[in-house]
C-alpha cells in the first residue's frame, strides 16, 4: 500500500500541471470568444 501511495503522490504534480493547462486553454478559448472575428482566427489556426 504504501509503494502504491508513493506512485500517486508522483503523479500529482502532472496532474496539476495538465488541470491548469486545461484551465490555461479554456481561459484563452473564452477570450477568444470576446472578438466577432474569432471564427475566421479559429479557422486560420486550425488550417482550414
Amino acid at each position: 500500500p504504501a509503494y502504491r501511495l508513493s506512485g500517486l503522490l508522483m503523479l500529482l504534480p502532472a496532474l496539476e500541471r495538465s488541470v491548469e493547462l486545461f484551465l490555461q486553454t479554456m481561459e484563452v478559448k473564452r477570450l477568444f470568444r470576446c472578438f466577432p472575428f474569432h471564427d475566421k482566427i479559429y479557422k486560420i489556426i486550425d488550417g482550414q
